[in-house]
């Protein structure tokens, strides 16, 4: 088995140990450690997660101040447009 840490905090090591430990045999239990590892590479850490929230947010806030003026301008308007109605 290759034991190599994709996910932070996921030791495959003592993951196989503790099934071992409950009586899986050895290579199975080296083969499921492995499988997990695998499927957890592929998860968003809570750091990744923060990271693409300040992008999304940065995104908004910069699309948001570029629309200001049309926003502005339609908001007068429309308030212009409702006292002649």
């Amino acid at each position: 088995m290759t034991v190599i840490d994709t996910a932070p905090g996921f030791d495959t090591l003592a993951w196989a140990g503790t099934l071992k430990a409950a009586g899986v045999e050895e290579r199975q239990a080296e083969a499921h450690a492995e499988a997990a590892r695998i499927t957890r590479a592929g998860l968003a850490t809570k750091a990744d997660l923060c990271e693409l929230k300040a992008e999304l947010e940065a995104k908004i806030e910069r699309s948001a101040n570029r629309n200001l003026p049309a926003i502005m301008a339609l908001d007068t308007v429309l308030f212009v447009a409702m006292k002649f109605l």
